[in-house]
């Protein structure tokens, strides 16, 4: 090896600059202390520091933040008892942190330099210049520890962007006060960022004196002596506090007083304090006239001011409750208040909590287990659903016994109420608990009436009848599903054990794709004493297996069923020929209208004519009425009649089958619009996926243009969607009811989609537009092309991203 060095300073200017570009921010900082020359080569290079928060104390300290490196310069200063009081001494060394959290990882690097000649004001004038110039300067001064005058202040520190000001957490003294109050006088006039730590407010330093002035921000950590009154005279537009417990109604009367104009400035107010007890939050919202919705921890409502400024407050609180600690007759009554969700969460902690779970008798009204590769298990509560989804360690082998261990378990928690919907997404650890383990904790803990099914997916297990009957003991129906592949002998044998284990006792059954063949027969699934049997798919299957059946509810879902062979099946029925039977319903898919007669060959029964459906009255030899529905599909020769009728016909249909017929052709559209539908209003949102939705009273129609996916700008409405998603939701009767498709584009612009939805309604309802500014770039005469008759619109600009404040780099 050689130990030569690099000839860097011989290179030219220009192909140095080059070489330092590649070299890492601590060397280039490293090289600019060297000369005049080397500092001005740097200068140029505008390093691309994010902010350097300088600490002014008795061993200073400036931090250098490029995105994930960081640089650390550590001031020693001699040891003494006096404060600091000017910025002319010079360190006895400087020790440097270089930290680097690149790819998730962690890397420290510690060096000790000279303090190469410079005082501590000059290592700070020194370090700010080499930096990209809009970046953020912030000063932290430690009040007890220094004394500097307000031209040291000045002079030093010229273009500071924001300052904390830090007072100890014992007492402050006059000197603390002094200190304080020149730091103000120094910068108060430019600086828009504050913050206090520990302020001791009083007459000479007042928040109305320092609030008074043009500020960003203003953070309060732990401020004394504070007064609700102090905040009514801010003049900033955001405003954090930290506090010991503030009264809610102070905080009430200032946001009345907000109400009526004070604080004009102010657009955001963030209030944290500890307290013992759980905040009344009615104290605060008293008189503000605001409605609140719940969501978990958190509420929000909203306010208006007299200059018609919405004003929104979130309040939440992260108090933890004692609840371990409280007697068992106590904490009953607190889980009955708690979320079924919470509950089921409690029930793992211990025997005692599964113990507590299991006496309140869950609302549960059904649990669904999905045995598969990947098993599942599905809570359902009333409006609320709650599903396990236990990740298992990959492999190609099936699933042969229950005693697995999940890697974790993704719980997926939905609720409908209140015609709202509210999803929320976590994962849990597998609790120690084996896959067998999960399923009967999770069907233990309900009422006792509580309905389980499980889904067998036979491609996928081999469970032998042992571990079945163990593992679900209070099954009330099951689901044996086939793969849509061709079955193989395996798929059979897993499909008996399943039917082995539980026919004598569940009642329920249905088969999706079954294979019957000489050893998985229909028969000897169907003389069980079954009370529903549903199947869908079939292969094999035989209308004499039907006469076999001993179950009260058949359903079946097949092409493989004639009409000749019902009309057989019902004649033998009449004869006496399954007895138990109450209700059989058949699905097929046909191409051709059904000749019905067919069916009813023989039967000697009476048809009513109801719409698309008949249905027939017979009795069979032992005097049971049996009522035979039937009906078809098949599609009404709609294009075909006389224009008066389809008129009367089309008022007759729902609104969101009306919408869809105005875009077969000119004629079809010519018919809608002159129907003048009764549209409220149409919302429509231009960004780059945009969306229409249609009002109509209690029905909502909503119509989202899937674009091209870009990274560009929507700057025309020549664009042709790649399909359009329609959401229909109906509030109609109490109810609700919800309807996704997806459509074609109709060979329609989003221009022309626009257009089309807005000129179909009756004319006086209201046009609303939101522009997302930041997703399109749509020139003047495009707009108004396309929006003619706008009676609102609302422009939309990106939010900045919220941080907490003890985060939030000012």
């Amino acid at each position: 090896m050689t130990d030569r060095r690099f000839p860097f300073f011989r290179l030219p200017d220009d192909l140095r600059l080059k070489v330092l570009q590649t070299t890492e921010h601590l060397e280039i900082m490293a090289y600019s202390l060297l000369s005049k020359k080397a500092f001005s080569t740097v200068k140029t290079l505008s390093l691309p520091v994010q902010n350097a928060v300088t600490k002014i104390k008795k061993q200073p300290r400036i931090d250098m933040h490029f995105g994930i490196i960081v640089i650390t310069l550590e001031f020693k200063m001699h040891e003494n008892d006096e404060k600091m009081t000017n910025m002319n001494g010079f360190p006895v060394d400087v020790k440097v942190t270089y930290r680097n959290f690149e790819n998730r990882g962690f890397s420290k690097k510690i060096s000790t330099w000279t303090n190469q000649g410079k005082t501590v004001g000059e290592w700070i004038q020194h370090l700010w210049p080499i930096n990209h110039p809009e970046f953020c300067y912030i000063t932290d001064f430690y009040v007890r520890e220094i004394e500097l005058d307000v031209q040291t202040l000045w002079k030093t520190f010229p273009k500071l962007g924001s300052i904390s000001i830090i007072f100890p957490q014992a007492e402050a003294n006059e000197n603390d006060i002094l200190s304080a109050q020149n730091v103000l006088k120094a910068f108060l006039p430019d600086v828009k960022h504050i913050r206090f730590e520990h302020a001791p407010f009083q007459e000479n330093f007042s928040v109305q004196h320092i609030g008074m002035g043009n500020l960003d921000t203003l953070h309060l950590q732990y401020p004394r002596n504070l007064k609700v009154d102090d905040l009514l005279t801010l003049n900033a537009e955001r405003f954090f506090m930290h506090t010991d417990p503030m009264s809610l109604r102070d905080l009430n009367r200032f946001c009345k007083l907000w109400k009526k104009g004070s604080n004009p400035k102010l657009e955001k107010l963030i209030i944290y304090w500890r307290t013992e007890t759980i905040p009344d939050w009615n104290v605060l919202l008293k008189g503000l006239k605001a409605k609140t919705k719940r969501n978990s921890r958190k509420k929000k409502l909203t306010i208006r001011n007299c200059r018609g400024v919405c004003g929104e407050i979130r309040y939440m609180t992260d108090q933890k409750f004692p609840f371990l600690r409280l007697p068992d007759d106590i904490s009953s009554m607190v889980l009955e208040s708690m979320d079924h969700y919470d509950k089921i969460a409690y029930s793992f902690l211990s025997k005692k909590a599964y113990s507590m779970i299991k006496d309140l008798h869950l609302p549960i009204l059904h649990v669904m287990i999905t045995m598969k590769k990947q098993p599942e298990i599905e809570v359902k509560l009333s409006s609320i659903s709650i599903k396990f989804e236990l990740n298992m360690l990959e492999n190609n082998e099936n699933m042969t016994d229950l005693n697995g261990f999940p890697v974790d378990v993704r719980v997926t928690y939905r609720n409908h109420e209140n015609r709202g919907f509210s999803e929320k997404i976590s994962t849990w650890t597998n609790q120690g608990k084996s896959v067998g383990e999960w399923v009967q904790h999770l069907c233990s803990i309900s009422q006792p009436e509580v309905y389980i099914v499980a889904e067998f997916y036979v491609r996928e297990i081999e469970l032998d009848i042992q571990t079945l009957r163990n593992t679900f003991l209070k099954l009330k129906s099951f689901i044996i599903i086939f793969p849509q592949t061709e079955q193989n002998k395996h798929d059979i044998l897993s499909a008996r054990n399943v039917l082995k284990a539980f026919q004598p006792d569940v009642k329920h059954i249905r088969l999706k794709r079954p294979f019957f063949q000489d050893h998985f027969s229909l028969q000897h699934i169907g003389m069980g004493n079954l009370k529903w049997l549903c199947i869908k798919s079939p292969h094999n299957l035989n209308v004499n297996d039907l006469l076999t059946l001993n179950a009260e509810i058949i359903s079946l879902d097949t092409d493989q069923m004639s009409l000749r062979d019902l009309n057989r099946f019902f004649k033998l029925w009449k004869k006496g020929s399954n007895p138990k039977l109450r209700e059989l319903t058949i699905f097929w898919a046909t191409n051709i209208l059904p000749d019905w007669n067919v069916l009813l060959k023989g039967l000697e029964a009476e048809t009513a004519r109801n719409s698309r459906g008949k249905k027939l009255n017979i009795r069979n030899c032992r005097g049971v009425c049996g009522e035979i529905r039937y009906m078809t599909d098949q599609r009404f020769p709609f294009l075909r009649l006389p224009d008066d009728i389809s008129s009367m016909v089309l008022e007759s249909i729902h609104h969101y089958e009306k919408i869809a017929y105005s875009f077969l052709s000119k004629k079809a559209y010519s018919m809608i619009k002159a129907l003048h539908l009764p549209i409220l209003n149409v919302m429509i949102t231009m960004k780059k996926q945009p969306e229409i939705e249609v009002k109509l009273s209690s029905i909502s129609i909503k119509f989202e243009l899937n674009m091209h996916e870009n990274d560009e700008k929507m700057t025309h409405l020549n664009g042709v969607p790649v399909d359009v998603r329609v959401t229909y939701l109906n509030f109609e009767n109490h109810e609700f009811s919800k309807k996704i498709s997806t459509w074609t584009n109709q060979g329609k612009t989003v221009g022309e989609w626009i257009q089309h939805l807005f000129s179909i309604n009756q004319p006086e309802y209201c046009y609303v537009t939101d522009f997302y500014a930041r997703e399109i770039e749509l020139d003047v005469q495009t707009l108004r092309n396309t929006f003619p008759k706008l009676g609102s619109i609302t422009i939309i600009f990106p939010e900045e991203e919220e941080v907490f404040p003890e985060e939030e780099e000012l």
